[in-house]
């Protein structure tokens, strides 16, 4: 009887909780319209918050806000999982660091711990960069605890509504505690607000984008190509397929092997950039396909720009995605690509015009595509150069950066505004 009692318990202690925050923060911004503060003439300070621990498109978009904003009306804290593997990304970007063990389970005294962490930082606003959906939620509680009246969430990755009923409700809960919600494509946007029942006014969209200048073909002369290559063990007539991505189930690899594996031709080698939970059940399936002498593991891409200059063909065959950096960085790069007909790559290519969209799952459309282009090498070319004028366009970093400044001065001075009032 004691332990169903317990567990009682235990099942009301999360949405007590929930209604607790709910009531300070509403009671919070009824105290500020009373009392009020003056308008403070200095730098804004903005934390980013990230719970992801690979480094990936999230870490990518953090590293190009915190490189590219105005330091003169900006400051920038991260605060970041205690991971080895992020601690040398993370000096290079030589801001102020601090790193934490991400919540697992509700948990009081954590959730305290995690707010002394944010309140120590005394931020204007906090920006969560979520890598899933149902990300960042125990940082959200602990940043309204800790007083913090702006938080903007970026949702870099789609995900399909979850199957449990309370974590569909936790997420509008705690999205209800934003100022704003930013979704980096529009696809994205739609889902956010038609699937995961988002308020449509709290959502906008700013796009991912790449650095141009970074990301041109020019920058690796021929010489240097060919040794690159060589580095891999590539022969110069060989035509490279290849792909920058996490190795986890959603992007997709599998479906590149069976279509490697239906390309009957030594000559065609793919190449993969990238690290994650699937590289042993991906080399179990390359030596079954007997693919051992023309699929080749990399790791981590630190020489991403070399990456995409030895690849003729970029192939992105995800299940879900969001707005891809990688694809965006390879069509900058001036590379045709194949890419999955899903969220972010279907807003991004203009079909046998910049590039290829095949259905997801399909390693027979995907080996056809490969085909395409093996015959029609002019078409490679062509594709490639509308890619980059594409990006050029549409994706360029500064806008990009830009939007991210404009939205947090508009949300620091309406906050600022309530406050005098």
């Amino acid at each position: 009887m004691r332990g169903y009692f317990i567990y009682i318990a235990k099942s009301f202690l999360k949405p007590a909780f929930l209604v607790f925050i709910v009531f300070e923060f509403f009671f919070e911004k009824l105290c500020y319209q009373i009392f009020g503060e003056k308008v403070k003439n200095r730098k804004i300070k903005i934390l980013f918050y990230t719970e992801t621990s690979k480094i990936g498109g999230v870490f990518k978009v953090i590293e190009q806000i915190i490189k590219q904003i105005d330091k003169k009306k900006f400051t920038i804290t991260l605060m970041a999982p205690h991971v080895g593997e992020l601690d040398n990304f993370i000096e290079k970007l030589g801001i102020r660091t601090v790193q934490f063990k991400p919540i697992k389970g509700f948990n009081l005294k954590e959730l305290y711990n995690l707010g002394s962490l944010i309140r120590n930082e005394e931020p204007d606003i906090i920006h969560f960069h979520l890598d899933s959906v149902y990300a960042c939620e125990y940082g959200i509680y602990a940043a309204i605890l800790s007083h913090i009246k702006i938080l903007v969430g970026t949702e870099h990755a789609r995900n399909n509504p979850s199957s449990s009923l309370i974590n569909r409700v936790i997420k509008i809960l705690s999205s209800l505690f934003l100022s704003q919600v930013i979704a980096v494509s529009e696809s994205l946007k739609d889902s956010l607000i038609n699937q995961h029942r988002l308020n449509p006014k709290k959502v906008k969209t700013i796009r991912n984008a790449v650095d141009i200048q970074l990301f041109k073909p020019e920058n690796m002369p021929s010489e240097e190509i060919y040794r690159a290559k060589q580095k891999f063990g590539i022969g110069k007539d060989k035509f490279v397929i290849g792909t920058v991505a996490q190795l986890h189930k959603n992007k997709g690899h599998i479906y590149l092997l069976k279509a490697l594996k239906m390309i009957q031709d030594d000559n065609v080698i793919a190449v993969l950039w990238g690290n994650g939970p699937l590289e042993h059940e991906l080399n179990r399936i390359i030596e079954q396909y007997s693919l051992t002498r023309r699929v080749k593991f990399v790791g981590f891409a630190s020489e991403i720009v070399s990456a995409y200059t030895i690849m003729d063909v970029f192939v992105l065959p995800s299940l879900l995605e969001g707005l891809p950096l990688s694809l965006l960085e390879a069509m900058a790069m001036e590379k045709a690509v194949i890419a999955t007909y899903v969220d972010g790559n279907k807003e991004v290519i203009s079909n046998y015009t910049d590039g290829i969209l095949i259905p997801p799952r399909n390693p027979g459309a995907l080996a056809d595509a490969i085909a395409f282009f093996l015959k029609n090498r002019e078409k490679v070319l062509q594709f490639g150069r509308k890619a980059r004028e594409k990006i050029k366009s549409n994706y360029h970093i500064d806008e990009m950066v830009r939007k991210y400044e404009g939205l947090y001065t508009d949300l620091y001075f309406r906050n600022e505004e309530i406050q005098a009032t």
